[in-house]
């Protein structure tokens, strides 16, 4: 038996493919029991957090259910066959504008006898807004991501996203234009079935969004407060959430940073086709805000740790409420003393794979080894997740 730990969240970042490196990871937390509070999660770690959050809301988040629900899924569920073959008239796609599932842009040779001049003006004009449906997507999420009859330990999740359209955030004074966001849920035990439903109702599409890559899948329609929006991938915006998981749990004292790709090295491997030039972009992409992030975290840290030394007390030891502490706070960024007591030093543990991962972002999706790729991708999550959780538990008994 594993010792007690104090409250922990998982931020768990994007990767399209190969987020199936979170699925061993999870598996390795359900193995040494350790069950986060909160969960936060940006487009395959939206899709990861949302199926986790519920394995926990529902007292089942265990080595055999990981592997069962969320390993299960990207294994079996998400090759590009089964994405094309499902088409929605609906939509507006690359996939509803070709028709037939026989065909696919990866089979060149029935090409030519496919495209008449007809289908190829409608192609030039570029009037789809993805290539494929996500109609299949759809339908895995209804599917698996279920209303629980009732909850049974409580957690939070938030999943980012980006929105289309924007809107307006006063920073300082000054209203900027934001495309960012987190939608959030809190999963409770008193929570009524009903509203569970609707609970549910609004995570699936909110995953469906934050996993929606812009160009691949189409993206969502989404309403809040009378207003229409569309949101697509949040990891363009918001790929190291850990400060979200503070927000969500106060009582957080370490956050798991799990990434898919590797975020403390450089890559490693030769740049020198358009899929590894695709791969590095996307990873600039996901971990341009990382570094900013993780500093704003340990700047925060040793803002709390100094204002501990200098603020006065009384002399049983309390903090005074008095204009000398009340201005030390205001410069350190806090309203009141109240506020300041809320905070807690927050440490931030990195999970990530020793090397980068073997092929390009969408590789799990379309290469005919996919199934062994994906399951090497989980079996160095499981090898890097039991490395550092061993660890942190023996810092825990020191």
């Amino acid at each position: 038996m594993p010792p007690a730990t104090p409250p922990c969240a998982l931020a768990l970042s994007g990767g399209v493919a190969k987020g199936a490196f979170h699925a061993g990871v999870l598996r390795a937390f359900a193995e040494f029991e350790i069950i986060p509070s909160a969960i936060v999660g940006t487009s395959a770690g939206a899709l990861n957090g949302a199926y986790c959050s519920k394995l926990i809301a529902e007292d089942r988040f265990t080595p055999y259910w990981v592997e069962r629900v969320i390993g299960e899924l990207w294994l079996h569920q998400t090759s590009l066959q089964k994405m094309w073959a499902s088409n929605d008239t609906q939509d507006n796609s690359l996939r509803s504008l070709i028709g037939s599932p026989n065909f696919s842009l990866f089979m060149l040779r029935r090409g030519f006898d496919w495209l008449s001049p007809s289908r190829l003006r409608e192609l030039l004009k570029l009037r789809f807004t993805s290539v494929l449906s996500d109609r299949h997507f759809r339908q895995q999420l209804a599917h698996t991501l279920t209303t629980p009859k009732q909850v049974q330990r409580e957690v939070h999740f938030a999943a980012s996203v980006t929105s289309l359209t924007g809107q307006i955030e006063t920073n300082a004074g000054q209203p900027l234009v934001s495309y960012g966001d987190y939608i959030s849920f809190h999963l409770r035990p008193q929570d009524s079935h009903e509203d569970l439903q609707k609970t549910f109702e609004r995570m699936r599409t909110v995953v469906r969004a934050s996993s929606s890559f812009p160009g691949m899948f189409p993206p969502v329609p989404w309403q809040n407060n009378g207003q229409h929006d569309l949101l697509v991938d949040g990891g363009l915006t918001k790929n190291s959430p850990f400060g979200r998981a503070i927000k969500l749990d106060p009582e957080v004292r370490t956050i798991f940073l799990i990434s898919c790709m590797p975020i403390t090295q450089p890559t490693s491997g030769r740049v020198d086709n358009l899929l590894t030039i695709v791969d590095q972009v996307y990873k600039i992409i996901l971990n341009k805000e990382l570094a900013n992030d993780f500093r704003k975290i340990h700047q925060i840290n040793a803002r709390i740790e100094k204002l501990h030394q200098i603020l006065q007390r009384d002399a049983s030891g309390q903090f005074l409420e008095n204009a000398f502490n009340q201005d030390l706070l205001e410069l350190a960024g806090f309203s009141d003393l109240a506020s300041f007591l809320r905070k807690r030093t927050v440490e931030i543990v990195i999970i990530e794979p020793p090397i980068n991962l073997e092929g390009d972002p969408f590789a799990g999706f379309y290469r005919n080894d996919r199934i062994q790729l994906l399951e090497r991708y989980i079996a160095l999550g499981y090898e890097a997740g039991r490395k550092v959780l061993q660890r942190y538990l023996e810092r825990l008994q020191a």
